[in-house]
């Protein structure tokens, strides 16, 4: 059985959607939860409020008690990295044990965090309650696990670098004991980004209930989002090199016992989410792979190929889903797990020339305005 942890868009015609699909699914997969939080509210997460549907408590209990009545159920999301030191603040702490009480009244089914002394403060309070390491916390080792383990967590999101290194998997699904493993499929980030922990603790501080003085206001992009981008483009393998699961291949993890995997896209729209979520029920997917990562990449052959006439903007850059057959192989062999670098593999470069095609112009554009938002990031 393979089980979705999909994104929560707080309406119940998204819930209803979401039940169809599990009733139609013939091939053993189930969406088991939704996840999400209220913007800005105590704890935050790893996504800044701006992004994010607003929605109030009472909303919240209602979603949650819709999705217990279609037995999908609900994981509160206080993923963020950086608590501005409040976790330590009697009142407060009190605040965030009082919020738990109440989504555990209402049918809470799990609670993802990445600050270890909440783990074990939530715990003290919540001794039934299943908590989920989340996948900020960098879990990539047997270590990590023992120690996630000793805080009391149930679940865990394994770092999403581990996901082609299928000999760590095996031994992490070997040792796992009572706890449950889960994969983030959609990721659109860099293999081994150096930015990625500078990244989430900016995301988190933006979502984050207390504000320090020098906040800034409105949406910012932080300067990750353009060197990460610059990165890609400068050089395209990096598409390849990104930590991503196809939907296809979510058997080649099952079969060495993997159950759990989430959809990223709590700052995507419903239809959207859908496209996506549909794709990895159906274990299926003819277009861009890259479009289930990021929707400002075109969808399909057709609109890579009028891209310019498009009325929204696109990036034109094309990774063709049904070439990437087979591509998995070489790690589910336990081929190079990429940690000794780049330098004797060209496999990667290889399915870069087979898969990735590239509009140069379009993308020489978006590479002018980009340069342009990174000069200007370092003026004072």
């Amino acid at each position: 059985m393979k089980y979705l942890s999909v994104p929560a868009m707080f309406t119940n015609e998204y819930l209803e959607k979401l039940n169809q699909m599990n009733k139609e699914n013939k091939r053993g997969i189930k969406i088991y939860e939704t996840y999400g939080s209220i913007p800005g509210y105590l704890v935050g997460s790893i996504r800044p409020s701006n992004t994010l549907k607003s929605i109030t408590k009472e909303e919240l209990f209602s979603y949650i008690k819709k999705g217990k009545e279609l037995g999908i159920g609900f994981n509160y999301i206080m993923n963020s990295t950086v608590l501005d030191g409040f976790e330590y603040n009697k009142e407060l702490k009190m605040e965030v044990i009082n919020f738990i009480k109440e989504l555990v009244s209402v049918g809470l089914s799990k609670i993802t965090i990445s600050v270890p002394y909440l783990i074990k403060l939530v715990r003290k309070y919540f001794p039934n309650l299943h908590i989920v390491a989340s996948i900020c916390m960098e879990i990539s080792s047997l270590q990590g696990l023992e120690d996630v383990r000793e805080l009391g967590v149930n679940s865990v999101v394994m770092a999403k670098d581990t996901n082609r290194d299928f000999k760590l998997l095996r031994n992490i699904l070997k040792n796992k004991g009572e706890l449950s493993i889960k994969l983030l499929c959609t990721t659109p980030c860099i293999f081994k980004c150096s930015d990625l922990i500078y990244h989430m603790n900016f995301s988190s501080i933006q979502d984050n209930k207390l504000k320090n003085s020098y906040q800034m206001t409105g949406k910012v992009i932080p300067h990750t989002a353009v060197r990460c981008q610059m990165r890609r483009l400068k050089n395209p393998v990096e598409f390849i090199k990104s930590p991503w699961i196809r939907p296809e291949d979510l058997d080649y993890y099952n079969k060495i016992g993997i159950e759990y995997f989430k959809i990223d896209g709590r700052d995507k729209t419903e239809d959207y989410n859908l496209e996506v979520i549909n794709a990895y029920m159906n274990e299926e997917y003819d277009g861009n792979l890259l479009y289930l990562m990021q929707n400002y990449y075109p969808k399909n052959s057709l609109e890579f190929l009028t891209i310019d006439k498009l009325p929204n903007f696109k990036l034109g850059v094309f990774l063709d889903n049904k070439l990437l057959n087979n591509f998995i192989n070489y790690f589910y062999n336990e081929g190079n797990p990429c940690n000794e670098g780049c330098q004797n593999c060209n496999y990667c470069e290889n399915w870069k020339e087979k898969a990735i095609q590239i509009k140069n112009e379009n993308i020489e554009k978006y590479m002018k305005v980009l340069l342009k938002e990174e000069e200007e990031r370092f003026d004072i």
